[in-house]
């Protein structure tokens, strides 16, 4: 982030499931990913990370950057989201987590 560029909003989720869902569980999160990608352009990037532990459940966590709230409610109420909740919500062990961060700082690599 430049200085005196606004900080981003961050949303973290943490996503539980047995081992034996983990692969339904990654396909519909990486259908949310290509929604994101094709039509929510303020959405600055959405990462999905997968955790794999023997004896546990799979964690799936995503990392969400959003320009502005405007962009963070459209993606919450998008149908991506909806149609992952339905396929995915019944699969999950816990509920899903979130957090809702401001971003106050970044290095990235080019």
């Amino acid at each position: 982030m430049e200085k005196g560029e606004k900080s981003m909003l961050v949303q973290t989720a943490f996503i539980e499931c047995p081992p034996e869902s983990s692969e339904q569980v990654a396909a519909a999160l990486i259908d949310v990913v290509g929604h994101v990608s094709a039509n929510e352009p303020e959405t600055v990037e959405y990462i999905v990370l997968r955790c794999d532990t023997e004896g546990a459940d799979t964690l799936f966590t995503t990392i969400e950057h959003f320009r502005n709230q405007a962009a963070l409610d459209r993606h919450n109420a998008s149908v991506a989201v909806a149609q992952f909740l339905d396929v995915a919500g019944p699969l999950l062990s816990t509920p899903i987590t979130i957090t809702l961060s401001t971003q106050i700082a970044e290095k990235t690599k080019v």
